[in-house]
């Protein structure tokens, strides 16, 4: 089968639908059929077979001397004069491979290989380069995959409370507080029946409701039970309210009773 040319480039004709390929293509795009490889090497000159392997050569010794640019440049000038060159294929996928181009060297590996699929090295060289971008691409795969990790909720700071400063004041020994509470008493009991003929009964009632609110208050700041107190204010109560004078001894003997103990 005589492969033809046209003003575009070298094509072939399918074995199988007859349609017209570029020789570039190893199978047709037609209907997937592999191309006659003979027909299209033979789609390619002779002399411009030579020049392209001229050109590797060239590209050869470019690389050698780490002219990277000249390199790329003679072998895609080989592979334009001869697509199905392997050797031009594979050599540029080197130069790529080091200019950094994985996915360029994988792509021209593979032309490389689809034009001499008998060759082991361009397998070798192939399955390597794509081991290469596996490991290149494993961090990126493992991040998609793996989730990130829950946000802990933000504590809030404790809130401390400024303590209030208390209030300082004049502190009597205990004697003195007993003298002033009796001396107090004994006057209430000398001034108590003119103050009862003069003010009358309700005064009486509220000098005994202030007697009895500081017993209660009393014994409760000398730490006394609550049975105990209760027990003195409604002694010191029903004694002021319902016998006079009797309950400002009831209420002298609570105060020498607490005092004496302590």
């Amino acid at each position: 089968m005589k492969a033809k040319v046209d003003s575009d480039g070298p094509v072939i004709p399918c074995p199988r639908c007859d349609r017209v390929n570029s020789s570039l293509h190893a199978h047709c795009v037609f209907c997937g059929s592999r191309l006659d490889e003979e027909a299209s090497r033979g789609s390619v000159k002779q002399e411009d077979r030579e020049r392209a392997a001229q050109g590797v050569a060239e590209a050869r010794k470019a690389l050698a001397a780490g002219r990277l640019a000249e390199a790329r440049t003679r072998c895609e000038q080989a592979v334009s004069l001869d697509p199905q060159s392997a050797e031009a294929h594979a050599l540029l996928a080197e130069v790529l491979h080091r200019q950094g181009s994985l996915g360029g060297a994988l792509h021209e590996m593979t032309a490389a290989l689809r034009c001499d699929p008998d060759n082991s090295e361009l397998e070798r060289r192939l399955r390597e380069l794509r081991d290469e971008q596996d490991r290149a691409l494993a961090p990126l795969l493992r991040g998609l995959e793996e989730p990130s990790p829950p946000r802990r909720p933000l504590r809030r700071a404790p809130v401390i409370k400024p303590s209030l400063p208390r209030a300082s004041g004049v502190h009597l020994p205990e004697w003195a507080r007993a003298a002033i509470l009796i001396g107090v008493a004994m006057l209430l009991m000398g001034l108590m029946p003119r103050l009862m003929a003069g003010l009358g009964s309700v005064l009486g009632w509220v000098i005994g409701a202030l007697i009895t609110l500081f017993v209660y208050r009393d014994a409760r700041s000398l730490g006394m039970s609550m049975p105990v107190t209760l027990l003195w204010t409604g002694l010191i109560f029903f004694a002021i309210f319902f016998t006079g004078w009797y309950g400002l001894l009831a209420f002298l003997a609570y105060l020498v009773s607490t005092r004496m103990h302590r």
